[in-house]
């Protein structure tokens, strides 16, 4: 609907708004809804009570984000160490619905696959909420630093799938999730001003009312440090290190020579589009380094599939057509062992 060009694209906008939706449902709607009752049963005495009743009653959400924090940290644990999915996904829905060798190596390899659009704004949220709140209630600092000390251990063990070779990250997805955890500082500047201004002494006077300002000066600095790193090129396409583009390169080269011995031993010389023109680099959009399908059948007992190649090769000189990585056994059912002859995976 928005005419992006690329699933790259897609997927950064998918971040952008997943978080949005989060943050305002997750978050907004949560901790205006705290003690909701208690507020407007304590609001139709006097309206001048607006300020106190609201600080009073915003901290008894924390005590749902609390829960929520831990429900997040033993769910995501649990889930990393128990793949349920991946035993589905392998063991009951491979057999029942994928018919072909190319069908069953998909789902392995999108088995627990996890998109960077939906994957990166849970953590973006969270943390947004353990700024905000870290000025309301600092408890929910030590909920926070567990949650993602157990990410860290968790998935440094066993780290998630979060991409393909077709999808490179071009370095979005990191400068959009530091541009959305400012979103969490601003809330918690103006909920340390707010709760500056309502700061009263003996007489009912304002005593933080210079504290409250110098917060409103650092909001309004932070709003400026945003827009510089906001329009900047450096933040929007985060330069590749050098390790990565060795190892980009590597990975590149192996490709191109997987793909030569592939094609060379399945087709010969009968295509026009050379093996070696096809450009593997992970880094570019796919559309300029796709390279053409082969039509990948399994062995067989009777040499079936052997027949098959040879009528295809000699009648149609442009297709690429094999049988490596995939057989059939005696009943019939299929197996695989590898990857596609046209994928360098």
């Amino acid at each position: 609907m928005e005419g992006l060009h690329s699933r790259l694209a897609i997927e950064n906008h998918v971040q952008i708004y997943y978080f949005i939706f989060l943050f305002v449902q997750g978050f907004l709607t949560i901790s205006l809804l705290a003690g909701i009752t208690t507020i407007i049963g304590e609001l139709a005495d006097t309206i001048q009570a607006v300020p106190s009743v609201l600080a009073q009653n915003l901290p008894k959400a924390c005590n749902y984000f609390f829960s929520y924090i831990i429900m997040s940290t033993i769910i995501t644990v649990v889930s990393t160490l128990i793949h349920v999915k991946l035993l589905m996904n392998l063991s009951v829905l491979s057999p029942l619905f994928d018919k072909t060798a190319r069908q069953k190596w998909i789902r392995g390899e999108n088995v627990n696959l996890q998109k960077w659009g939906t994957f990166i704004p849970v953590f973006t949220n969270i943390a947004c909420i353990g700024l905000t709140y870290s000025v309301i209630a600092p408890l929910i600092l030590v909920f926070s630093t567990v949650y993602f000390t157990a990410l860290w251990v968790s998935y440094r063990s066993f780290p998630p799938k979060l991409t393909e070779l077709d999808l490179g990250t071009n370095g979005l997805f990191y400068p959009t999730a530091i541009r959305q955890l400012f979103t969490g500082i601003y809330f918690m500047e103006l909920c340390l001003s707010g709760l500056f201004f309502l700061v009263r002494d003996a007489d009912d006077r304002a005593t933080c009312t210079a504290q409250a300002i110098i917060m409103i000066v650092v909001t309004a600095l932070t709003v400026l440090f945003y827009y510089t790193i906001d329009y900047s090129h450096w933040i929007r396409w985060l330069p590749l290190p050098d390790v990565l583009k060795q190892k980009i390169d590597r990975m590149s080269s192996q490709c191109k020579d997987q793909l030569d011995r592939s094609c060379r031993r399945e087709v010969g010389q009968h295509s026009i589009v050379k093996p070696g023109m096809v450009q593997a680099d992970v880094v570019q959009d796919e559309a300029l380094r796709a390279s053409r399908p082969v039509v990948w059948i399994p062995k067989d007992d009777l040499g079936i599939a052997d027949d098959e190649i040879s009528h295809v090769r000699s009648t149609y000189n442009r297709m690429w057509i094999s049988n490596e990585g995939a057989s059939l056994d005696e009943r019939g059912k299929l197996k695989s062992w590898g990857s596609p002859p046209d994928s360098c995976r």
